[in-house]
């Protein structure tokens, strides 16, 4: 299990920043280059005019133009690297409320624990022939059936046994369908799972979220809610 990278607010906010702000910081860094070239090279021109033959005005109005400009330019850059990091904390701190929730997520990866594992599926159109795959980590088909190939969500539940009756071991497994159209065309699916958050990671652009071992962009959050609590067993009188 993955924990959030720094478990204070401010510094999670700091790296969400550091890492939205490198392509800005270095048009900035552009732009700053650009301004202290151009005042330098303007200076030096009004120092060394020929006093006998000066520079005309409306050229000294231009180049005062361009030198607004530009830093106006820079001015512009900096706000806008003050609202990339406004939205990228507010999407760290969004992402930090996940933490403990249930949530829905596009992925063909599901965890299978205590013999059990689920996914929900969809076909993007009616299908002649499917089938279904569940692949292990390494990547080898472990179970197979054939499938309906009508449309329209559907629950599938693997008890975690291959095609011999042998029990896989707990982790992630892997759903694919194969399948086709009367036309011989193949046919696009979806697959989402459902688990419960157990960590944040921010190390990357975009903040992922932790599932167990599985791990997804928290962009890929298709629904979240408080996760239910499970009833005790009625006891027998």
């Amino acid at each position: 299990m993955l924990d959030i990278l720094g478990s204070n607010p401010i510094s999670v906010a700091a790296q969400v920043q550091g890492n939205g702000s490198n392509q800005a910081g270095s048009a900035s860094n552009a732009l700053n280059s650009n301004f202290d070239t151009f005042l330098t090279l303007l200076t030096t021109q009004l120092r060394h005019q020929d006093p006998m033959n000066p520079m005309k005005s409306n050229e000294f109005t231009q180049q005062l133009v361009q030198y607004s400009n530009v830093e106006q330019s820079i001015q512009t850059n900096k706000h806008l690297e003050n609202l990339m990091a406004v939205s990228s904390a507010s999407t760290a701190s969004h992402a930090l409320s996940y933490i403990g929730k249930e949530v829905d997520v596009v992925s063909s990866a599901a965890q299978l624990e205590d013999g059990e594992a689920n996914w929900i599926y969809g076909l993007a159109e009616t299908a002649e022939e499917a089938k279904l795959q569940i692949l292990n980590q390494d990547g080898a088909v472990v179970y197979e059936e054939e499938l309906d190939g009508t449309t329209g969500a559907k629950d599938f539940t693997w008890d975690g046994k291959n095609n011999n009756g042998e029990q896989q071991p707990d982790g992630w497994y892997v759903l694919d369908i194969t399948a086709t159209n009367a036309e011989g065309e193949q046919v696009q699916y979806s697959s989402r799972v459902t688990g419960t958050v157990s960590g944040v990671d921010f190390s990357e652009k975009v903040p992922l979220i932790h599932l167990g071992d599985i791990t997804v962009a928290a962009s890929d959050v298709l629904a979240i809610r408080e996760k239910t609590a499970e009833q005790p067993p009625a006891e027998e009188e």
